[in-house]
């Protein structure tokens, strides 16, 4: 209980710190307080139970990891595709902004220690938001930990994705926080409505996957706050918040059409079709590697849901959808298996 106290004290003084005030008990004064509360989540059940107790704890843990990811988001954007791609297209201009010249002047020991605490940061999130969306009952949500959360998204998770320094190890630890994440505003869109919140949280993950699928090449200026991040982003990057929403959301949820004009499950599509057109036709071998894993995680769920009768009953339509998912991993296992430059 006293650890538990310490860290909720931390987090209300980050957050007001981050207001303008400031306290003794900011996280400046902690040795590594990532590391505290990663520790206090993973490894000692009651702490997490007490730290987990009610959202108001949650929203302060969250407060934490923004705090100590504004320090880095500067380093982070600036390493982006989309600003590497800006200062390559301009290198013949001698006007350029004190803006673009500062940003190439972080070492790369700088940026390697920037995306290794983001990374750590991720991880704590991870454990948060598993309690977090496992206590969600009815699409009963927070809005104040909503807002905290798209500040992370916008500060920390979509600055780390388009990284180029970000490795893919770490590339899929953001993968699952972004579907985390994202899934908790989904419920919020949601609302209360039980009857109707699958579906809802299923047509807004089948537009985030289209957005991450098409704006890496085609920006669209009037599109979600993702997409001026996906500008230039190669397909190993858009891979990995794809994956980490099919191992994110709900059975109920992939059961259900992406959109009104379509029966076919979101397990299929398009989370199922656009990893096997990767799969099929990417001509980079660790892209390849990367959707054959998401594949399997996509298998992996599929064979979850045919062990529960109930769910079955409920959509007949995605005996279908199984088979040609089936049929179409097949055809990617033994072109992978016949293909030795896989």
């Amino acid at each position: 209980t006293e650890v538990a106290n310490s860290i909720l004290v931390l987090g209300r003084n980050d957050n007001a710190t981050s207001a303008g005030s400031t306290g003794v008990g900011s996280s400046t004064f902690w040795l590594d307080p990532i590391f505290t509360l990663f520790q206090a989540l993973s490894y000692d059940s009651l702490t997490c139970a007490e730290l987990m107790a009610s959202l108001s704890n949650a929203e302060q843990m969250l407060n934490i990891l923004l705090n100590e990811s504004r320090g880095i988001e500067g380093i982070l954007t600036s390493q982006s595709f989309a600003s590497r791609d800006s200062r390559n297209d301009s290198s013949n201009d001698t006007a350029l902004s004190s803006s673009s010249s500062s940003s190439a002047h972080h070492s790369p020991l700088e940026v390697t220690r920037a995306v290794d605490l983001g990374t750590e940061i991720v991880s704590t999130l991870k454990l948060i938001m598993t309690r977090l969306l496992s206590d969600i009952v009815d699409y009963q949500t927070d809005e104040n930990v909503n807002d905290t959360l798209s500040s992370l998204l916008e500060v920390l998770l979509l600055p780390l994705l388009c990284c180029t320094s970000t490795s893919v190890d770490s590339l899929s630890k953001v993968g699952v926080a972004l579907g985390q994440v994202w899934l908790y505003g989904w419920y919020c869109q949601a609302g209360s409505d039980c009857r109707y919140g699958d579906g809802v949280i299923a047509q807004c993950a089948a537009r985030t996957i289209a957005d991450l699928a098409t704006t890496s090449s085609q920006p669209s200026p009037e599109g979600s706050s993702a997409n001026r991040w996906m500008v230039g982003l190669p397909d190993l990057n858009v891979l990995s918040p794809v994956r980490g929403i099919s191992a994110t959301l709900p059975d109920s949820v992939l059961l259900r059409p992406g959109s009104t004009d379509t029966s076919s499950s979101l397990l299929l599509t398009p989370i199922g079709t656009y990893l096997i057109d990767l799969c099929l036709h990417s001509t980079d071998p660790a892209v390849r590697l990367s959707a054959i894993r998401g594949l399997d995680t996509v298998l992996t769920r599929v064979a979850s849901i045919l062990k529960d009768a109930s769910m079955m009953e409920r959509d007949q339509n995605f005996r279908g959808d199984i088979e040609e998912l089936a049929e179409n991993a097949l055809e990617v296992a033994l072109g992978t298996w016949e293909n030795s430059s896989s």
